[in-house]
């Protein structure tokens, strides 16, 4: 509901610089302007409404995902690792004008 294209998601919602922004998402094509701030992951099937034709969601087996392996312990792993070459490439760099996208 905040996007400002129907079919469409966007960071012009999101106050910032692009180049500063990561976005994770299960769903390529809703991003079609900002691909190269997208990291493709698994969908997250936690709560029942996401499992409409997939089986029992993790809430209604009444369980969480494997802490070590799961997709939100898989992408936590890929954010750190993205955090720390952002952020160890650019010392001594302005934030302003360092970009996460090719990272």
């Amino acid at each position: 509901s905040d996007c400002t294209q129907q079919h469409q998601k966007g960071l012009d919602v999101v106050p910032g610089a692009d180049s500063l922004a990561v976005v994770l998402d299960d769903t390529e094509y809703v991003w079609q302007k900002h691909k190269e701030n997208l990291i493709l992951m698994e969908r997250y099937h936690y709560f029942a409404a996401s499992c409409r034709h997939s089986g029992q969601s993790l809430s209604e087996l009444m369980q969480d995902e494997r802490e070590s392996d799961g997709a939100l312990a898989t992408i936590l792993d890929v954010l750190k690792r993205i955090h720390t070459i952002f952020f160890d490439l650019g010392v001594g760099t302005a934030l302003s004008s360092r970009d996460v996208r090719p990272v």
